[in-house]
């Protein structure tokens, strides 16, 4: 999909490794792809820093996720995503607030959305960054997951005394 989009000066970023990185390196260079870094493992103050620099997070699931923490990490830093519409995954996107969603495995629909979301003003991506974080700070802050935990216990407790 990368190759096939429209502004060829995007540059897509790819952290991680696993049983693909081979194959995406040996497509890299046997396609002469200029616009892909392939990055390898990240953590800590480099992948912070590489999601702080990026403009979205591309999140291009085969599997039936149910909350991938690739999303949450890019919400947290007001990043908006680009993510399959497979499993959990178009719970946490607001399309059009948050992040778009894709029919997963289907590259024309990713290269269209790659270059819709390309196209956007920076006034529609700011809003679409706050959103991101917002919706972060809704869901998943200190205060909302030590709640949830208190309920747990607290129920777990009250089923014991009955």
């Amino acid at each position: 999909a990368w190759k096939e989009i429209s502004n060829k000066s995007l540059k897509l970023k790819i952290a991680g490794d696993g049983n693909l990185y081979d194959h995406i390196e040996n497509r890299i260079k046997n396609e002469s792809i200029q616009n892909i870094e392939l990055l390898g493992y990240k953590s800590g103050n480099s992948l912070e820093e590489l999601i702080r620099n990026a403009s979205f997070i591309i999140v291009p699931s085969e599997c039936y996720e149910n909350n991938p923490m690739t999303i949450i990490e890019g919400y947290s830093y007001g990043k908006p995503v680009i993510a399959s519409h497979i499993g959990g995954i178009p719970e946490l996107i607001e399309e059009g607030k948050t992040g778009f969603t894709f029919e997963m495995g289907n590259v024309k629909s990713l290269k269209n959305l790659i270059d819709s979301a390309s196209r956007i003003t920076a006034d529609e991506y700011r809003k679409m960054s706050l959103e991101a974080r917002l919706y972060v700070e809704k869901y998943y802050s200190q205060e909302i997951h030590y709640e949830k935990l208190i309920n747990i216990y607290q129920e777990t407790i009250n089923g014991y005394e009955e």
